[in-house]
């Protein structure tokens, strides 16, 4: 099932002339698309716990200086 617009009935000839083909839908395709959601979602609930600061970040001033020094300290610990 797939929605019906008059742009699909212009591309049909050009694609046909390529070999583009319509196929179905794999589970793979579903997964991906579920992940992708998933994802998503976690994503947007990452940014609501900042904005709520329920995540802690370091102050303004600090910010600079924490992002540069970040790897370093993931890696090697602190100096």
């Amino acid at each position: 099932m797939s929605i019906r617009t008059g742009l699909s009935d212009l591309l049909k000839p050009l694609n046909s002339e390529v070999g583009v083909t319509a196929k179905e839908d794999s589970v793979g395709t579903y997964t991906v698309l579920l992940l992708g959601i998933v994802l998503l979602f976690l994503f947007y609930t990452l940014l609501l716990l900042i904005n709520n600061q329920s995540v802690l970040l370091p102050p303004e001033d600090e910010f600079d200086e924490y992002v540069a020094n970040f790897l370093p300290y993931f890696f090697f610990g602190e100096k």
